[in-house]
């Protein structure tokens, strides 16, 4: 494995991931607020 590259690369899998945590957690938090809304 290339280190260069990996290094390059990791902050693009940082904001990847972060981008994909961020996006699950403000779907279960709508879910739940919808959830607690209809009952």
């Amino acid at each position: 494995m290339h280190g260069g590259i990996y290094e390059k690369l990791k902050p693009f899998y940082y904001c990847f991931w972060l981008r994909i945590l961020l996006a699950h957690t403000l779907h279960s938090k709508l879910y739940f607020y919808f959830k607690l809304d209809k009952s």
